[in-house]
């Protein structure tokens, strides 16, 4: 059984603006059972706005429901690109296997949804890499292959460069930045708790989404979201298979340490390690990264 956590209300905001309990604008993933100890982690995936939900521990929803009513201060998000979150979260906590087909007709009646936007969320994940169309015998899920996880990687390291760096720049004048980010480098503590290794790359990776917000980019913020998926992926089935939560942490707080000490050089190495995690030996110049 996993242990309760202390709440804090700061973990349920929006766009950074610290909210008392959930705010009531937004409707939860209706869930049989939601362990209490995950309430008030920001986590990223379906619902991307005030998680108190993780798929690691139920497998099916009730029913797919929208993330935000009408007049809403949260945008409401495209359905097939929210049916495409939920599919990578199956994946990745192993409802949906590697290699297996993915059945329109079984999906649809789970799902709720009808076909259009089902095909569409399916287009999307065969872009980025997670599923593969195979003619004449329907859609399967990939597997990364070395040349796409290299691709992923290299992709990934120059956005949040780019992101950090300008941090750099604003943090002198914003201070409020590394407040945010500290209350997301809490999530990952809270997470760790959990000993949940993709509950904890869903805070990891929620914590990585903000740094690219608060950069003030929506053109990086747009591209590093359409690699989220794949990057989640990734996190699941290579480093993330023997990780070192202590570790993870520790190098999260030595991003945090850099970007406040205002030292570019030093963040642009510390940023290559941490994404490369376990893979390649930790050598960003494996990947011809510098």
């Amino acid at each position: 059984m996993h242990p309760a956590l202390p709440i804090s209300a700061a973990l349920f905001r929006i766009g950074g603006a610290p909210k008392q309990g959930i705010p009531p604008n937004v409707k939860m993933y209706t869930l049989s059972s939601v362990p209490q100890a995950c309430t008030g982690l920001k986590l990223w995936g379906p619902n991307l706005e005030c998680s108190s939900w993780t798929a690691s521990f139920n497998r099916k929803p009730d029913r797919f429901v929208e993330t935000a009513h009408a007049g809403s201060a949260i945008p409401r998000r495209n359905l097939a690109d929210r049916i495409a979150d939920h599919l990578v979260v199956e994946i990745v906590n192993g409802t949906i296997s590697i290699g297996q087909r993915l059945r329109e007709v079984e999906l649809c009646r789970t799902l709720g949804v009808s076909r259009v936007p089902l095909r569409e969320a399916l287009r999307i994940l065969q872009a980025q890499g997670i599923v593969a169309s195979i003619p004449n015998r329907g859609t399967y899920v990939a597997d990364f292959k070395s040349a796409e996880t290299a691709d992923l990687l290299e992709i990934r390291i120059s956005i949040e460069r780019t992101a950090f760096g300008r941090l750099l720049r604003l943090a002198n004048e914003e201070p409020e930045i590394l407040e945010v980010l500290e209350l997301h480098l809490d999530d990952l503590r809270r997470a760790k708790r959990l000993e949940d290794r993709f509950i904890f790359a869903q805070a990891d990776l929620a914590f990585h989404e903000r740094v690219v917000e608060l950069s003030g980019s929506p053109m990086l913020t747009a591209v590093w979201r359409s690699l989220a998926r794949g990057v989640l992926f990734f996190m699941i089935h290579e480093p993330y298979s023997s990780l070192d939560f202590n570790e993870e942490i520790r190098e999260h707080e030595r991003l945090l340490e850099l970007l406040g000490q205002g030292d570019p050089k030093a963040l642009r190495l510390e940023i290559s390690k941490h994404i490369l995690g376990n893979t390649v030996n930790r050598d960003p110049g494996a990947l011809g990264v510098r």
